[in-house]
């Protein structure tokens, strides 16, 4: 979007304005108490008491006050209001600038110019406190969801509102919003302060919510509100005295009271009181009054030094003047004018203060005439001051004063124009916008007013300018088509650019045909012109002459509508006016900038011969030297007295001669391209039948004369151009004599004696000027050397004729008698001008010539009707054969004239829509296919993180089983006394037990998310055992109930006395949870837990393998959809490349001598509608005039089958000059070259079917192939995917059966020792075999994301143990790790587990073993095994999580570009190339069209190529 139309939606936003003064000072005073809300919100200010309810009434105006404290829903609903307030208000900037002028844009400007003020005001302050507050998260927590979304709405909130704000502060230059100057404020850096000051304060309330710094946050505001209102009563801000006072007096009381509560906070140390309110509140009053004393208008001195000074005081003035009628104003002013005229040494003209000084003008002062004497002063005061206190500033009120005052548009638009050449701001450019919009607003205001819309034609020319530039440069595209056609190797890739270029340019002339039809429907020349070139270039017959009648009929009306109402035809679109526009500019004063074509009919000139020239060219040389002085003193007063008045003017022609003519001026009323005026020019009806001649009557001399007199008197060009001096009394008798002003006098025109009395050289005519020009250059180069070629030999032979009559009838002075009226009396300077118009004085001649060319008319009637007569009867009979041809003919005819209406339908081709379709239905498959595949990778990623929580959970399970069972053995053993008594084995089996209980919750619930996924088997039934009366009793549970049951006991076991382990009849039944615990834990229990946790593992594991075959359906879908696109895509688009080949073909079926016609037409088009006047006159008079030998008429011979052209002329190809005298042998052989070469000739066009399968088919499968690998690449990561998870899963498997294969070892021979279980061997072979898996499952390549984990883990088992770590359970004590067992485990855990092992082994039976220290040691070993264990699976689980996390984000990345690059794809490949499709299928519709449907008719062979060849088939 450019800088003007932002400053023209902006300009519209002013004159939509709805703030009136009453609202605008309310804004004012809300402003100041959301202000007023930071200098008295301070804790220690009137807490308590009446007065605490002034302070609520405050806190309610600023939204700070709410969000201090407030909830969640709270923050989200101010936050949502804001967002939405600030968005819309930026969204309401779309139809401002970018849409049209419509009833939504109105309401849009009205809206946005009421946010705009708001915005500025009010809403800055609470909206940008909002956004800042969502920006703290001390209402909710720092990482949830709900925050992320508070961020990014409050950061595009606070963008949105900085560039709202910025965009604001810039053009609301006006900050007084009803007042009527352009320029109100003076734009500082004040504003930009006060702005940042208005953000900071927010920042400040949120960063101290506790009001830590309150006294100090106080004392700055004072300093700055003290600061800021010694600046607005030094420096006058507004000019709006009201604005300006209103803004001191808010300045001031927050200075007030800013004050107060600083001084209250800092001397009064003694609990909260009232004193702080009491003088805020009631010396208020008295600040509002020092404020208004303060304020000051700036002081009238006429000794203007600064422009600073020079802005106050015309600003002062033009408020005083304006409220004048008040007596101590018109004091002041009066008094001011009477300095001034002490030191105005000016002229009346440069200064009208002595006017105003005259007593008796003070009557009736409001009358406008001196309203305006007094602006006129002002002004005078901004033109006489010096130079360099002209600031910009200056000129724009200088313009304003000009405009608005004055009412002098036009040079206030020179002052705006002077001002531009200056430096200017941003804002001082748009205020010079301004001031020009009114002053074009009131240009068009006046031409709404005028009969005619000068604006409207001025574009309708321009317009057609271009119309007929474009279709001149089409018809030279089908010259050059034919042209290469007829050529002996004619290049194909040539015609088919020609071709395209051929179809966009009908296309643009009928875009330009349409908008000129829109302007004026009825203008003659555009239907002409298109209706011919559509018949006779485009060979659109049907359409053509649906134009061309059209274009009669409206000619007829325009006829009779001319006779009635002659005076509204003048000048419109079909009046043959002459239309020049030319700017009076200050830079271009006078140049001409656009006219159009009628000039070169009018005063001979071509177009771009007087474009950039200036005005004065046309005009004769006596008024030419005045001319700038009459456009300069039109600009300076905006005053003339032939604006919009029709007038007789004489201008002056390319030689030099004058031009009767009727003149009209108007100014142009825009802008765009300076202050522009346009003359209509229109030459005088019957002017060809009078003589003028214009004269100086002081010295007689001859100042222009007319053609007419230059023909018929031989008054040479000489004469007008300076070279001879004639008085007008060598060639007059009695004419000055005789002459009078407004009378017809009569005077002898005697040129008999020029030749004697003066030597020079008899000119030639006019008509011998125009022959002496090169006939080449009538024409543009590219037909130059066809169609002059063509018409050389006539031209010449007609200039030759003419030359040989001029120097027969060498002598044209004669000696008439003439009677004649003064038509123009004008002086221009020392010359007085006459021009008079006169005829012979021959009464009988006026009839005589009536008489003549009534019976020339009457005999042109007759021959008209004669020859239409003869044609009628030629159709007549052609009809009558016509009719007679069989049925079939006229089925193939009505075939192709169908056929040819179907060429000029611009409908989108079937194959194209189809080809579009199938594209888009592939482009939504694979976007559904990736999404599917995206979703199941999501699914397949969050399965890996959930296996691996839930295979940790059910190894670490039966870990923890064995704990529980094994501290019951150890609780039990105390009990008994085999060992001593340990208060930390009754906590730890309390631990292990609620742990173990929340571990069988986590499973179950991992069992209802697996059973939703697949079915899962179940956990199974064990046989548990019990007591009963001493009894062993044998039952069936479930193995979650069972583990729950074992869980219980523990409960209760860890809770019961020592004693009742041993007594047999204890309540607690301590003896039988024992039992349940030792006896189902170790045997049922401890099997199910080992094969439920590989079973989970098993699961998992299947799952994520599944996803592979998901992975190779997708793929092979994809494929599927991709090959079948391209089975549907590429036999379609080769079908039109062949479609597009096969056309060119077709061309090459044209006969020479049609190709030579058709051509032919081109250049006869170009005859009759570009030549300009004086070359289409010599054309029409000299080449037109030459007999050309008739042809033999062709005979039309119409059979059953075709219709064939036979002709008695052989036509030759090849222009090969054959000799005078030539046998019958030669002339065959002749012909059969001829025959041969059109052969030939026609075989290549016929042989032009470039094929492109091969590159289109490796283009098409080269795109699906990229497609393609998107869905291979996925499908290998997946492969890759599964392996690691694999391998991840195997070694988490192994890690998280150590700690219970190490437990079960020493708790085994524990249970040996007391002769009850002996399973210890079978788990040490476990437990070697499960430390050879976990070494080799390390030797599998880890992601990244595990090397913390394995750097870990090689420490912890191969280095030392003794780190610092910590569980939940458990904090390594480093002291106590390197004494275990001698340092066991400073050497690493797999060192540990094998001297256990050997241990083990080799540990002996017996109860006293228990309680031995060796035992203990061991014990606290397999502890500390466990817990660093623990620790590292909580690190695997994090890089775990860390790893599927960055696949997830590969995934979205991967899945972003993949759909970026269709996206891209489509529109930068797909469309493109669809586009050039349609290209090529109109540039094929075209190019059929090019061939006449009378060829296609006529000649067997083409027919039968569209009928026959499936071309029409094809294009349907």
């Amino acid at each position: 979007m450019n800088k003007q139309r932002l400053f023209q939606s902006m300009n519209q936003m002013y004159n939509y304005q709805i703030i009136t003064p009453v609202i605008y000072y309310i804004l004012i005073f809300i402003e100041f108490l959301q202000l007023l809300y930071y200098s008295i919100n301070q804790s220690y200010l009137f807490k308590n008491g009446i007065f605490s309810y002034f302070k609520y009434i405050v806190q309610y105006f600023q939204t700070a006050y709410f969000i201090n404290g407030a909830t969640q829903s709270l923050q989200l609903t101010f936050l949502i209001i804001g967002f939405t307030i600030t968005l819309a208000t930026f969204i309401l900037l779309i139809p401002i600038l970018f849409a049209q002028k419509s009833l939504i844009q109105s309401y849009s400007l009205k809206t946005f110019n009421f946010m705009m003020v708001l915005m500025i005001t009010i809403l800055i302050l609470p909206i940008f406190s909002v956004y800042l507050s969502s920006l703290s998260c001390s209402y909710v927590d720092c990482f949830s969801q709900i925050f992320i979304a508070y961020i990014i709405l409050s950061i595009v909130g606070i963008l949105l509102q900085a560039i709202l704000v910025v965009f604001f502060e810039i053009f609301l230059i006006d900050f007084n919003p009803f007042s009527g100057n352009i320029d109100s404020s003076r734009y500082q850096k004040l504003n930009w302060i006060e702005l940042g000051f208005k953000v900071l304060l927010p920042i400040y309330t949120i960063a101290d919510q506790s009001q830590n710094a309150q006294t100090a946050f106080v004392g700055i505001l004072t300093i700055f509100y003290l600061a800021l209102l010694i600046f607005r009563l030094k420096t006058r801000q507004f000019i709006d005295n009201r604005v300006n006072i209103l803004k001191i007096c808010q300045t001031g009381l927050l200075f007030w009271f800013s004050f107060v509560a600083a001084a209250h906070g800092l001397l009064n140390q003694n609990p909260i009181d009232e004193m702080g309110f009491f003088y805020e509140i009631f010396c208020s009053p008295l600040v509002v009054y020092c404020c208004f004393k303060l304020t000051k208008s700036p002081q009238l001195d006429p000794h203007i030094r600064t422009e600073v000074e020079l802005e106050e005081t015309v600003q002062e003035l033009i408020h005083l003047i304006e409220y004048r009628n008040r007596t101590e104003i018109r004091l002041k002013l009066e008094g001011f004018v009477k300095l001034h005229i002490k030191s105005c040494m000016k002229s009346l003209d440069n200064c009208p203060c002595s006017i105003l000084h005259q007593d008796n003008l003070r009557a009736d002062d409001s009358l406008p005439e001196k309203n305006q004497r007094w602006f006129s002063f002002v002004q005078s005061i901004i033109q006489n001051s010096p130079e360099r206190l002209l600031t910009t500033r200056i000129q724009i009120i200088r313009a304003h004063i000009l405009q608005q005052k004055l009412k002098n548009r036009f040079k206030a638009y020179y002052e705006l124009a002077s001002a531009m050449k200056n430096r200017v701001s941003f804002q001082e450019e748009f205020c010079i916008f301004r001031v020009q919009a009114q002053i074009e607003s009131e240009m068009i205001d006046q031409d709404k007013n005028e009969d005619i819309d000068v604006q409207q034609i001025v574009n309708f020319q321009n317009l057609y300018i271009k119309f007929e530039a474009l279709i001149e440069q089409s018809v030279n595209l089908h010259l050059d088509y034919w042209r290469e056609l007829q050529e002996e190797t004619p290049d194909i890739g040539k015609l088919q650019q020609l071709g395209t270029h051929i179809t966009m340019s009908i296309d643009d002339s009928e875009i330009l045909y349409d908008q000129l039809l829109e302007i004026s429907s009825n203008h003659l020349k555009t239907l002409e012109i298109f209706g011919n070139f559509l018949f006779h270039v485009v060979n659109n017959d049907i359409e053509g002459q649906r134009i061309l009648e059209k274009a009669e009929q409206i000619a007829k009306n325009l006829e009779v509508n001319k006779f009635f109402q002659n005076d509204k035809f003048k000048y419109d679109q079909n009046s043959n006016t002459t239309i020049v526009t030319c700017s009076i500019n200050s830079l271009n004063l006078g140049h001409i900038t656009n006219c159009n074509n009628e000039v070169s009919k009018l005063l001979g000139y071509k177009k771009q011969e007087i474009i950039k020239s200036n005005i004065n060219r046309i005009m004769p040389k006596v008024l030419a030297q005045a001319h700038d002085d009459f456009i300069k003193n039109f600009v300076q007063t905006s005053q003339s007295k032939v604006l919009g008045i029709e007038r007789q003017v004489f201008a002056q022609n390319k030689a030099g001669l004058l031009v009767s003519c009727s003149l009209m001026i108007r100014v142009l009323p825009n802008l765009s391209e300076g202050l522009r005026i346009v003359g209509f020019l229109k030459g005088t009806e019957n002017s060809e039948a009078h003589y003028y001649i214009m004269f100086d009557e002081n010295t007689h001399q001859i100042l222009g004369f007319s053609k007419q007199v230059h023909d018929n008197f031989g008054i040479p060009l000489n004469v007008i151009q300076g070279y001879v001096e004639l008085p007008i009394t060598e060639i007059t008798q009695g004419l000055l004599e005789n002459i009078s002003k407004n009378q017809v006098f009569k005077f002898i025109f005697d040129s008999t004696n020029l030749e004697s009395n003066y030597q020079f050289v008899q000119d030639l005519s006019l008509d011998d000027l125009n022959v002496q020009e090169d006939p080449s250059q009538l024409l543009a180069p590219k037909e130059s050397n066809y169609l002059i070629d063509n018409n050389l030999s006539y031209i010449e032979q007609s200039i030759t004729q003419k030359r040989e009559v001029n120097v027969v009838s060498n002598n044209r002075f004669k000696k008439a008698h003439m009677k004649g009226i003064i038509i123009e009396d004008q002086e221009y300077g020392t010359c007085k001008i006459k021009t008079i118009q006169f005829i012979e004085d021959v009464d009988d001649v006026p009839m005589k010539t009536v008489r003549e060319q009534q019976l020339e008319h009457q005999q042109q009637q007759q021959e008209e009707i004669k020859f239409q007569i003869e044609q009628a009867k030629e159709q007549d009979v052609i009809q009558s054969e016509i009719s007679g041809a069989s049925a079939s003919v006229n089925e193939e005819v009505r075939q192709i004239k169908e056929f040819k209406i179907q060429m000029g339908e611009k409908s989108e081709a079937k194959n194209v829509v189809m080809l579009n379709r199938v594209v888009i239905v592939l482009a939504i498959s694979l976007i559904i296919l990736a999404s599917v595949q995206l979703g199941y990778r999501i699914q397949q990623n969050g399965q890996i993180l959930d296996g691996q929580y839930t295979i940790n959970t059910v190894y670490f399970r039966t870990s923890v089983l064995a704990d529980v069972i094994f501290y019951t053995r150890m609780l039990n053993s105390m009990a008994t006394d085999l060992t001593p008594y340990n208060q930390t084995i009754r906590d730890k089996l309390f631990l292990q037990a609620n742990q173990l209980k929340d571990l069988q919750y986590s499973i179950i619930k991992y069992e209802i998310q697996m059973s939703s996924l697949n079915t899962l088997a179940d956990d199974g039934q064990v046989k548990m055992y019990t007591l009963s009366a001493n009894n062993t009793v044998s039952y069936n549970s479930e193995f979650n109930d069972a583990v729950f049951q074992v869980q219980g006991s523990a409960s209760l076991v860890c809770n019961a006395s020592l004693d009742s382990f041993v007594l047999t009849n204890s309540t607690q039944n301590t003896r039988t949870n024992v039992f349940i615990i030792i006896q189902n834990g170790y045997q049922a229990i401890r099997e199910r837990a080992e094969t439920v946790s590989q079973t989970y593992n098993n699961f998992y594991l299947n799952q994520i393998n599944s996803y592979q075959t998901i992975y190779i359906v997708i793929l092979t879908l994809a494929v599927l959809a991709l090959v079948f696109a391209q089975f549907g895509l590429i036999p379609i688009v080769l079908k039109i490349h062949d479609i597009n080949s096969n056309v060119m073909s077709l061309f090459g079926l044209l006969q020479p001598k049609d190709i030579k016609e058709l051509a032919d037409r081109c250049e006869q088009f170009k005859v009759d509608f570009f030549l300009l006047y004086d070359q289409q006159q010599y054309v029409d008079e000299n080449i037109k005039k030459k007999k050309i030998e008739p042809i033999k008429a062709n005979i039309i011979e119409i059979n059953n089958e075709d219709v064939k052209i036979v002709t008695n002329n052989n036509i030759s190809v090849i222009n090969t000059p054959m000799p005078a005298k030539t046998s019958q042998p030669m002339i065959e052989a002749h012909e059969e070259i001829q025959q041969d070469y059109q052969q030939i000739r026609q075989q290549k066009l016929l042989n032009s079917k470039s094929s492109v399968k091969f590159a289109v088919t490796i283009k098409f499968l080269f795109i699906m192939g990229v497609f393609m690998a998107y869905f291979i690449i996925n499908l290998v990561l997946e492969q890759q995917q599964i392996y690691d998870t694999q391998a991840l899963y195997d070694h988490e498997k192994y890690v998280s059966q150590r700690p219970y294969f190490v437990k079960f070892s020493l708790y085994f021979a524990v249970e040996q020792m007391l002769g009850q279980f002996n399973l210890k061997e079978s788990y040490i072979q476990r437990l070697y075999t499960n430390e050879r898996n976990v070494t080799i499952s390390l030797q599998n390549d880890f992601p990244s994301q595990f090397q913390q984990y394995i750097d870990t883990y090689v420490n912890f088992n191969i280095e030392t143990m003794c780190l610092s770590f910590t569980t939940s359970q458990f904090a390594n004590q480093q002291a106590a790790c390197k004494k275990l067992l001698g340092g066991i485990l400073d050497k690493g855990i797999s060192n540990a587990i094998t001297t256990l092992g050997l241990w083990v082994q080799q540990s002996q039976i017996g109860k006293q073993y228990l309680s031995s220290s060796e035992l203990q040691d061991y014990i606290s070993l397999v502890y500390y095994i466990d817990q660093a264990t623990v620790y590292l699976n909580n690190i695997f689980l994090k890089a775990t999580y860390d790893y599927t996390n960055y696949q997830q984000q590969v995934e979205n990345v991967k899945y972003s570009i993949f759909i970026i690059f269709l996206f891209a794809v489509y529109i930068f490949i797909w469309r493109p190339y669809n586009n050039g499709l349609s290209k090529q299928i109109w540039r094929t519709k075209g190019m059929l069209n090019m061939i006449p449907f009378e060829m296609i008719k006529q000649q067997a062979s083409l027919k039968n190529a569209f009928l026959k060849g499936n071309i029409i088939q094809a294009v349907k």
